[in-house]
This record gives C-alpha cells, sequence and structure tokens, in this order.
C-alpha cells in the first residue's frame, strides 16, 4: 500500500494496476476548493489528488453530472430536497459530491466532521436523509469499479 495517503493508498494501486495518469497536483485541488469555496475533508483531497478532476469528481459508478456542471448538481441536489420540505443543504458544511435524477437522490459529507467524514444519502421522498458508512473511504472502496478491479487483480494473480 501507498503510504504517501493516509485514506486512499488502495486507489493509488488501483491508478497503477491500470496505468493511469490523471492525477491533481495540490495546487489544482487548492484551485478547485477556490472555485467551490470550500476546503475539502483530507480524505476526498486524495480522491483528487490520486484520480484526477474528472475521475474524482465523478467516481459514483451512478451520476449524472461531470465536473463542469458541480453548481447544476447542487442545484439539482437543493431542489429534490426542498421540494420535500428540506432545508439541510441550505448548511454550508454540507458539501454534495454526487448526484443522480433517475431516483432523484443525492450523495453527501460535511465538511465540519473530520478528515474521512461520513457520507449521507438523501432519496426523495424521504422524511430525512441517512448515514449510508461511517467514513468516505470505505464508502469508495464498495464502488463497482474498485471492487471490479480488485476481481480482475485477483482472477490475474490466481491465473
Amino acid at each position: 500500500m501507498h503510504t504517501d495517503y493516509k485514506y486512499l493508498g488502495f486507489l493509488k494501486e488501483y491508478v497503477d494496476y491500470y496505468g493511469f495518469k490523471r492525477a491533481c497536483t495540490p495546487e489544482d485541488v487548492d484551485k478547485i476548493e477556490q472555485r467551490l469555496g470550500v476546503r475539502f475533508p483530507l480524505c476526498y483531497r486524495e480522491l483528487y489528488l490520486i484520480l484526477g478532476v474528472f475521475g474524482a469528481f465523478a467516481f459514483r459508478s451512478v451520476m449524472d453530472f461531470v465536473y463542469d456542471e458541480y453548481e447544476e448538481m447542487w442545484a439539482f441536489s437543493k431542489e429534490i430536497t426542498s421540494a420535500d420540505g428540506h432545508s439541510f443543504l441550505e448548511d454550508k458544511n454540507v458539501f454534495v459530491f454526487a448526484a443522480w435524477g433517475v431516483t432523484s437522490v443525492c450523495w453527501f459529507f460535511k465538511l465540519d466532521e473530520g478528515d474521512d467524514p461520513p457520507v449521507y444519502m438523501y432519496e426523495s421522498p424521504a422524511d430525512s436523509y441517512v448515514k449510508v458508512l461511517d467514513n468516505l473511504s470505505e464508502f469508495i472502496k464498495l464502488e463497482d469499479w474498485y471492487l471490479a478491479y480488485l476481481t480482475d487483480r485477483a482472477a490475474k494473480r490466481n491465473g
């Protein structure tokens, strides 16, 4: 495991395995944060440092938005939650990182809940959002593309 990363070293192995070369520099991540007016938790910063801007932004297997559409994704998420009478997205500590229009769902974390924050989901209509997992890093490990990599790697090792 790569020790350069506190939370997502396992993704560096994924990138090395497939030979991807899409990483962001720390300065790139700083610019993204500045554009969005936030400071990412360390785990989410590492995602950009390893997968690059497009891979990190769209790491969810189900996602209707691309990097340049962050504002549209935020507006969509706000629309579905507001239509159900919820205002939790008004909290400046809430950061939506994925949304899927087919089922009117969004995933988010709270910027003030540590370097590897819990992941929450809201699926309309609902009384409230739910905590999906205690850590973003564990959430990423359950993504279809990452599980497929583990299967592929194991199959090649077992030949």
